[in-house]
């Protein structure tokens, strides 16, 4: 819930201040899948200064985990899995959440025309893939989408590997539906 009041203000400040503000809504090819054990175990070691037990107890945590895939009826064979969290389990989320405390600094909406946003976007994206990139991660260009605030017939262009990431004009963020006006009409519909 924190997270998307902090979007909409974010916005709501540039609109009313009459400026733009733009956003790369992300998303992460199988993300909890495509977290490396050793890499995550290597952050809470160096970055979070975990020791002792509780690492011990995350070490065990993710070590000897096994997958295996149902469809319908047919159930395959067990697989040793050294990549991905449990999204179903009280630790999966939160060791997910320590994989990503390094992600690049976010920029901040600004109060700027709609070039300078595109090229402040384009550069938190470059970073992005990068980061991306280090920790074996994919970004999954198709469902990435930017989109631009404060006026409803301009639009940015963010590229990602020198393709074009889709402009939208409505978006669903944690639930709730964004558009270029904040207008949350949307949500009483029909």
């Amino acid at each position: 819930m924190q997270a998307i009041l902090t979007v909409v203000e974010y916005i709501k400040k540039s609109l009313v201040n009459g400026q733009l503000a733009g956003a790369v809504l992300y998303d992460f090819a199988e993300a909890f899948g495509s977290v490396d054990h050793y890499h995550l175990l290597e952050k809470a070691r160096n970055d979070f200064n975990i020791r002792g037990l509780l690492f011990l107890h995350i070490t065990s945590f993710l070590s000897g985990r096994r997958a295996r895939i149902k469809i319908g009826e047919l159930i395959g064979d067990w697989l040793e899995s050294e990549f991905g969290m449990s999204a179903g389990t009280r630790l999966g989320p939160l060791l997910f959440i320590m994989h990503l405390h390094d992600l690049p600094s976010p920029i901040k909406p600004k109060f700027a025309d709609d070039q300078e946003i595109q090229s402040d976007l384009q550069g938190a994206t470059n970073r992005l893939v990068q980061w991306a990139e280090n920790e074996s991660m994919v970004i999954n260009v198709a469902k990435t989408k930017d989109m631009l605030f404060g006026e409803v017939n301009k639009k940015i262009s963010i590229k990602i590997d020198n393709l074009d990431l889709e402009n939208v004009s409505s978006f669903k963020y944690l639930c709730v539906m964004l558009n270029p006006m904040l207008d949350f009409g949307m949500h009483y519909a029909g």
